[in-house]
């Protein structure tokens, strides 16, 4: 998926002395699914918009990380499908993007356990959203995500 590439490489800040992303597998779910990862893998309750599972590199791998990239169709598309947020162009692709995105930056290390960390990733991942369009890469996400279908893996190698 171009959009992961995209915004894992939005992320990797000047200078970095991080390994590059190998193989990033975005996983779509429903709340269903969803509901059940966040349990099993955060210990929290209930569906989320995003979990990213980034993995320390393998032995003899250290240049590369691989990770899994979660993301919940079915919320992007009823928080899209609201009316305050439609009336103002705002629809399930920008939704599903953005969770993408907020998904790519806690795998870039990104924390929003504070209402300030919460609103600095924010504007990050806005301006990266408003790159990506520029660019093609979100128009038409959701429907693929729908047409993929629930479980379904998407494989992006950076």
């Amino acid at each position: 998926m171009e959009l992961t590439r995209f915004l894992l490489r939005a992320g990797v800040r000047p200078r970095s002395a991080e390994p590059a992303w190998g193989c990033v597998s975005v996983i779509l779910l429903d709340d269903a699914g969803m509901g059940g990862l966040n349990e099993a893998v955060m210990g929290l309750a209930g569906a989320t918009d995003v979990v990213a599972c980034g993995y320390d590199p393998l032995p003899g791998e250290a240049d590369r990380r691989d990770a899994d990239l979660a993301v919940n169709v079915q919320r992007a598309v009823l928080v899209a499908g609201n009316i305050s947020r439609c009336a103002r162009g705002w629809t399930a692709d920008d939704e599903l993007a953005l969770y993408i995105a907020h998904g790519c930056d806690h795998l870039h290390g990104a924390d929003d356990a504070s209402d300030v960390e919460r609103r600095r990733m924010r504007r990050r991942e806005l301006v990266w959203l408003r790159r990506a369009r520029e660019r093609g890469l979100v128009k038409g996400l959701a429907d693929w995500s729908v047409k993929a279908g629930r479980g379904c893996r998407k494989v992006a190698e950076p």
